[in-house]
């Protein structure tokens, strides 16, 4: 399987469905590839007269610059892959050793015997000392029942703060007339 089929078909299971819409759009071309076939000898001819230096407009020239410019940098890009891996060529190469006596059952094992873990508590660092609270001896209140119908409450008690004597009064509103005239 190529890494580029890996990469769509994780892509296809581990994306989010939201997503999947969007990486899985197929790209829009913009030639048919009937139209690359009718043209072929056309496209051919006419680069290799804008090669000689035949232009016939300025789009076409522009355009046919911009495929150029591509071209040679991809170019450039292969030549410099092609003496980076030439630099590489003459390392030695690793000889693998092959493990003795490897079991493959007791690596496993190995592997997946977690040690116990030991639960740690706060009484393993702080020494606890219990005390017995004292019990509080808790009153509890009793219902009351009040004889609401009895002859003392028949009548409403009056308040002496609002009864006045009229003669207070009087004698009140005399003193306060004469300090005022004297």
């Amino acid at each position: 399987m190529d890494l580029s089929q890996n990469n769509q078909v994780d892509l296809l299971y581990l994306t989010n469905p939201n997503f999947k819409i969007k990486y899985n759009k197929e790209k829009i071309r913009l030639i048919n590839d009937e139209d690359i076939k009718f043209y072929r000898k056309r496209i051919l001819q006419d680069t290799k007269a804008h090669l000689r230096g035949h232009t016939e407009t300025l789009d076409i020239t522009n355009a046919f610059e911009r495929f150029a410019m591509e071209l040679i940098n991809y170019y450039k890009f292969i030549d410099k892959q092609k003496l980076i891996q030439e630099e590489y060529k003459n390392l030695p190469k690793k000889i693998s050793k092959k493990p003795e006596n490897f079991k493959l059952l007791e690596e496993n094992e190995l592997i997946m015997n977690k040690p116990s873990v030991i639960k740690k508590t706060i009484k393993d660092f702080i020494p606890i000392v219990v005390r017995e609270r004292s019990h509080r001896k808790i009153v509890i209140p009793k219902v009351k029942t009040y004889d609401l119908k009895n002859i003392k409450n028949r009548e409403k008690e009056k308040s002496n703060q609002f009864i006045t004597d009229g003669k207070k009064t009087e004698k009140g509103k005399n003193e306060k007339g004469k300090n005022e005239k004297g």
